[in-house]
């Protein structure tokens, strides 16, 4: 994981969470997943997964972690920023309600609502 990323998006401070996995009997993080509040009913979340942990389900359990206190909090709409290829990033979203997306060059911005009720895990 790069320390500056870490240490971006686990800095304290208000309408701000983070959750992250670390490897048994090690201090090495595998995972890391963040909840930002951008205003009273909105959130930004990210879930970075390191390579060889991927696909293991630590960015899903870390994602339902995220979402469920953004429910708690009152949020309505989560946005997220991945790769717009990233199928698999939409999919994981899609679990916990509606999502919207917009194509810009290389990157889609995914939009989570979350005024439809709870959905998988929730």
């Amino acid at each position: 994981m790069p320390s500056a990323y870490v240490d971006a998006v686990t800095t304290p401070g208000r309408g701000r969470w983070s959750w992250g996995v670390v490897r048994p009997r090690s201090t090495e993080l595998l995972a890391l997943a963040s909840l930002f509040a951008g205003g009273p009913s909105t959130a930004e979340v990210s879930v970075l997964v390191a390579d060889d942990w991927q696909r293991r389900g630590l960015g899903t359990l870390l994602l339902a972690l995220a979402i469920g206190r953004a429910r708690d909090d009152g949020v309505r709409t989560v946005h997220a920023t991945t790769l717009s290829g990233s199928g698999h990033t939409r999919r994981m979203l899609a679990r916990h309600g509606e999502v919207t997306s917009r194509l810009d060059g290389p990157a889609a911005s995914l939009c989570l609502d979350l005024t439809g009720g709870a959905k998988v895990g929730q």
